[in-house]
């Protein structure tokens, strides 16, 4: 149930965050064709967590644990290209 409550109110900050970086100037030549696959694998990634958050909506442990799974994977693969890119990840502490 919290982890519904946690995706419930994380997934809106994640598409916001998606149409941000769509939204980016993208370079031309080869490290275009990588952002693009970037891009795709965190819309996959995103895909993967609202079906979670369904899931967990409607109490359905082997999908959410599935989806959550699926996510992760795709997360790693979208992380290693991201680093290959040079992209940096900044967090802030509240």
């Amino acid at each position: 149930a919290e982890l519904g409550i946690y995706l419930e109110r994380a997934l809106p900050i994640a598409r916001e965050q998606q149409e941000k970086l769509t939204d980016l100037p993208r370079p031309e030549g080869d490290d275009r064709e990588q952002i693009d696959r970037l891009l795709a694998l965190l819309d996959q990634e995103l895909a993967f967590n609202e079906a979670a958050q369904e899931a967990a909506s409607e109490g359905d442990r082997a999908t959410l644990d599935n989806q959550l799974q699926q996510g992760a994977a795709v997360s790693a693969e979208a992380g290693q290209l991201a680093e290959q890119l040079g992209f940096v990840v900044c967090a802030r502490r509240a």
